[in-house]
């Protein structure tokens, strides 16, 4: 099985929401999610991701029609 690290980058409030969207997208994919993790800082910290011992990233934004997952292989 795959092993993926779920990047949440949005505003409080919000994050729960972006998570629950990954697992489902990563359930729906054969994706086993290693960890997940949330930024709010102004400055996206990618490198955050590369740390992490997964073969892919699933990044998640929010955009005017909604949820967009984006994964990264």
């Amino acid at each position: 099985m795959k092993q993926a690290v779920i990047y949440a980058r949005s505003e409080r409030g919000i994050f729960a929401r972006q998570i629950v969207a990954c697992r489902l997208y990563a359930a729906q994919s054969a994706y086993r999610i290693v960890c997940a993790i949330r930024d709010n800082s102004l400055v996206p910290n990618l490198q955050r991701i590369l740390r992490r011992s997964a073969s892919a990233g699933i990044v998640t934004t929010l955009s005017v029609l909604g949820e967009n997952l984006f994964p990264i292989t």
